[in-house]
């Protein structure tokens, strides 16, 4: 979706903290996967 409205030209503030949110909603998730598996720092 926000693909689509970028090349669209409808890219709007509100978007971008939409995509910052969800964004940071997936870094949680991540974050949350790799230290419930244990895996080694790097």
């Amino acid at each position: 979706m926000a693909l689509r409205e970028i090349e669209a030209g409808t890219v709007t503030t509100d978007n971008i903290n939409d995509l910052k949110v969800d964004i940071a909603d997936l870094e949680q998730e991540f974050s949350e996967e790799l230290s419930a598996e244990d895996l080694p720092q790097s």
